[in-house]
């Protein structure tokens, strides 16, 4: 008995120390929104409320696109740094410096952005938006997020500083906390400012505790003298990434704007739901691919572009069937799932739910080719993902008027057929057959 509880201790300090524990973990507890925020959500808000806070939130999320994935490519930075011989800790410290400077640009970009997407919003629904509930909601988010930028680094240094397993510690606890003070602000009756309040929790601890944790465990980067830092290694790819992230945002969540602006907020609100636990679904599949991220990046780098191969087919496939598993899923037992939390939003019809989920699908095919192009730092789709965005949007801006939110789903098939299912993955199978990979060079 005593070698099984000491076996049983030893296997738990194992799985706290790992990594991929923690990145599943982070995952198992999005995936927990579903059953311990959203169920209350749709219970208390009513529909023209839920409506309103996706649009906030999206809008938000839009804006923050500015940063351009800069801090992915400031964690790749951060390790090439630390793996040579002897750390580069100067050069760690000049790169601290420069984005301090950087993101106080970026938070006030962010902040004035925001503003203006509320001074719109409030323009396109006065009658809901121009009270206090929603302008003190949408004024502490557009704060936080602008707050966030200004250390937003802090936590993909940790990632470069091979501390992965914290920075997902990190993330973990911080939408643990935002569940709390959500969950007790809606059961007071908070309703949309306690959704705020913990979004602001969600968006704030990261950045705080990663700070603090990166001073506390790496003093000697601090001690060391800064030098000039280079960032023409870092925006080359940063830009890149930045505007393919864009054109994905444009052809999704982008969407939801698009509804709030269009629609009404009821209508709106049912799409939002049903889009939000559709993408959870998207997500979830994509963690297939994304967890060997790093793994296809080194393959890439060294050439083993078979290995590549086969390591996306089998990815891709895993992360299809988990697609069709969950939409199906969602598709037989959302109707029966709302019903049953007393939800004051009502589901798409079946027929438009099953377009949604047929347009997410597709998706995930595309942005999963999109995904390992950007891990072996290669860009040849960038044109045609930013050209389907905006032409997502702009279709969907035609079509909603007659067609409503089939006309936005409509829109975001269109393009995916048209442009992106057939480029983006030759042009992944073109980038496979290129000359050896450390010769090769950046193709947008």
């Amino acid at each position: 008995m005593q070698q099984i509880i000491e076996r049983s201790g030893e296997l738990a300090r194992r799985l706290s120390n790992s990594a991929v524990i923690w990145i599943w973990a982070v995952m198992v507890i999005r995936l927990s929104n579903f059953v311990l925020i959203l169920p209350l959500v749709l219970r208390t808000l009513p529909s023209e409320m839920v409506g309103l806070w996706y649009v906030m939130l999206n809008l938000i999320g839009g804006v923050t696109l500015i940063e351009l994935g800069m801090s992915a490519a400031i964690s790749r930075h951060v390790s090439f740094a630390l793996a040579s011989a002897t750390p580069d800790y100067s050069r760690i410290h000049s790169l601290i410096i420069s984005s301090r400077r950087l993101y106080a640009f970026l938070a006030t970009a962010v902040l004035l952005l925001s503003l203006a997407a509320g001074t719109w919003l409030t323009i396109s629904h006065q009658a809901t938006m121009f009270s206090a509930i929603p302008l003190i909601s949408f004024g502490l988010m557009a704060g936080a997020s602008s707050i966030r930028m200004l250390g937003l680094y802090w936590n993909p240094m940790l990632v470069g500083m091979n501390k992965v397993r914290q920075a997902q510690q990190v993330q973990f606890f911080g939408i643990l906390a935002s569940y709390v003070v959500t969950l007790a602000g809606l059961l007071l009756g908070a309703g949309v400012i306690a959704l705020a309040i913990g979004q602001c929790v969600t968006l704030l601890y990261p950045m705080l505790r990663s700070r603090h944790l990166f001073r506390k465990q790496f003093p000697e980067v601090f001690q060391a003298s800064a030098i000039d830092s280079e960032w023409r290694d870092i925006w080359f790819a940063t830009w890149r990434t930045g505007l393919v992230m864009l054109g994905t945002w444009l052809g999704t969540h982008g969407l939801i704007v698009v509804s709030g602006q269009m629609l009404t907020l009821e209508t709106s609100a049912s799409f939002a739901v049903c889009f939000t636990i559709v993408f959870t679904i998207h997500s979830v599949s994509q963690s297939w691919l994304l967890a060997r991220y790093p793994t296809i990046s080194s393959m890439w780098a060294t050439g083993k572009t078979n290995e590549l191969r086969a390591l996306v087919r089998t990815r891709l496939a895993l992360s299809m069937a988990t697609m069709l598993a969950g939409g199906s899923c969602v598709w037989l037992l959302l109707p029966t799932f709302l019903q049953w939390v007393g939800s004051q939003t009502v589901p798409l019809p079946p027929l438009t739910l099953a377009f949604l989920l047929v347009m997410t699908a597709l998706d995930l095919y595309v942005g999963a080719h999109s995904g390992v192009l950007i891990a072996c730092n290669r860009f040849p789709h960038l044109r045609p993902v930013l050209i389907a965005g905006v032409g997502t949007v702009c279709l969907a801006f035609v079509l909603v008027g007659k067609f409503e939110v089939d006309g936005i789903i409509s829109a975001a098939l269109v393009c995916i057929l048209g442009v992106t299912l057939w480029l983006v993955p030759m042009q992944f199978r073109r980038v496979l057959r290129e000359k050896p990979p450390l010769t090769a060079a950046i193709d947008c």
